[in-house]
């Protein structure tokens, strides 16, 4: 991200964690799409990340989410990390039982 800035291929960059309250607080549903790929399962709570990128989704935005086995990131969800976006307001358009999950933020989450 920092190089893609650097040669103005993106307007802005951050680094860290969506769950760092600095970083939280500035990009509160601003963006239309948000990728998460090969992401959460490196981090030390995935439901925290999970709800941060949520957050930062504007209403309708849509949320990209790579991971092994979607059923392993968020353990207490028996059926795993679909019904962990349905939980945090999000619609599963599709991928729920494969390697990449693609849901929208329903209009009334906001």
């Amino acid at each position: 991200m920092l190089r893609a800035r650097a040669v103005e291929r993106v307007e802005e960059a951050f680094v860290g964690r969506l769950t760092d309250p600095h970083i939280a607080s500035r990009l509160r549903a601003r963006y239309d799409v948000v990728s998460l790929f090969q992401y959460l399962e490196s981090v030390p709570d995935p439901r925290a990340e999970l709800r941060a990128a949520v957050r930062v989704l504007r209403p309708g935005g849509h949320l990209l989410v790579g991971v092994a086995d979607p059923r392993r990131v968020v353990p207490p969800h028996p059926v795993g990390l679909a019904a962990e976006l349905v939980a945090q307001g999000c619609t599963v358009l599709g991928g729920s039982r494969g390697q990449r999950v693609v849901a929208r933020r329903d209009w009334s989450a906001a």
